[in-house]
This record gives C-alpha cells, structure tokens and sequence, in this order.
C-alpha cells in the first residue's frame, strides 16, 4: 500500500524542487570517554550529523542536522593534526555529495518517487565514508604520531 501511495505522489510530480541544507559542522572537544560512547566504539575524532529530510509535495528538503566535528581532548598536537585531517575529509565527503544531491535526488525521484531516491542518496554517503575509514587508511592513523592516536584509541575505562 505505502508503494502504491508514494507511487502516486511520484506520479503527480512533473518536477521536484530539492534545497539542500548547508553543512557547516560546529566543532568540540569532549573527553574520549564520552566520544566513544557516543560513537559506541573506541574514538578519538568524529564528524556526527543526522541525515534529514523533508517531502513536502514537490519539494524535498535534504541534508544533515546539527553536525558536530568532535575530537578527543586528550589528543597531543600533533595526533589533534593528524585527526581533523581524517575528519575534514568527512567534511569534504558531506559537502561534495550534498553537492551533487540537488540533480541527483531531482532525477531519482522523477523515476522512483522521493523517499526511495532519498534513501539511494544517504546510502551511496554512507558507502563514501566507510571508503575513507578503509583498513588502510587505519592503519596509517595507527602509525602515526609515534603511535600515539592508536594508544589512545586502545586504552580502556570503566
């Protein structure tokens, strides 16, 4: 039945009209206790942010809510460095897709109505930062600092 409604609503939609939200993710520092577990794995830098959107008719609205790149307060100088860089290419990963969204949720929709096209949208997002979070890529971050972020990511609390 929920098929057959967004069906119809696709249906009656010669064209969307797609705002994107802007990301502009405030930053924090919060102890790595905290950040892990409110990322639920050990962490020392994370860029958190909602996915959101909003079908109104024949206008969607899209993006992230409130996004936040926090990092580790007990970081040295140079593992803070070497984080947010891992971190602003999450920033850059949202922006560049949140970029692309306008044409490609518009198209999307036309041919499998909005909610499915939204879904595809913020599936192919995720599929672009768990790229970035490659093996490889962690064991570069493993490495570097003399060991140091990987020390800190191994360490334990109660």
């Amino acid at each position: 039945m929920l098929k057959f409604a967004a069906a119809l609503l696709a249906a009656a939609c010669d064209a969307y009209q797609v705002d994107v939200l802007p990301f502009e993710p405030a930053r924090a520092e919060v102890a790595y206790e905290q950040l892990t577990r409110l990322n639920g794995r050990p962490t020392v830098g994370a860029v958190m942010a909602r996915a959101t959107a909003r079908v109104d008719g024949c206008r969607i609205t899209m993006g992230y809510a409130e996004p936040v790149l926090v990092l580790a307060r007990e970081l040295d100088a140079c593992s803070r460095q070497h984080v947010e860089e891992h971190e602003l290419e999450h920033v850059r990963i949202y922006r560049e897709a949140l970029a692309e969204a306008g044409d490609r949720v518009t198209r999307d929709a036309l041919t499998a109505g909005p909610q499915a096209a939204l879904l595809a949208f913020y599936e192919d997002v995720r599929g672009r930062h768990a790229a970035h979070d490659s093996d490889d890529e962690y064991a570069r971050n493993g490495t570097a600092c003399g060991g140091r972020i990987a020390a800190l990511s191994r360490r334990r609390f109660h």
